[in-house]
């Protein structure tokens, strides 16, 4: 941290303030790829919304519902599909 802050011409005051993340919990054993790709999706949409609001809002929801990790499943298919097909 302090190695960052210096690089970027910024002085640190003392140590950083941990925020405690929550995001909704997985049902089973299989899906923790999708449920990490799925959380980062949440976060990085929209970036004029707050990522402190962000977390917030996941830490209160319980799951994803099915709908939602195969939109994330869709996207990553039609990616390696591009992939494949295009070889880029």
């Amino acid at each position: 941290m302090k190695v960052a802050a210096t690089e970027m011409g910024k002085r640190t005051k003392g140590n950083p303030t941990w925020e405690l993340v929550k995001c909704p919990k997985q049902m089973g054993n299989k899906e923790c790829g999708v449920y990490g790709m799925k959380f980062m999706k949440h976060l990085m949409e929209d970036p004029l919304v707050l990522t402190k609001s962000k977390l917030k809002e996941l830490g209160e929801a319980a799951t994803y519902k099915d709908e939602e990790l195969n939109d994330i499943r869709l996207e990553l298919v039609e990616y390696i599909l591009d992939f494949i097909n295009h070889g880029e």
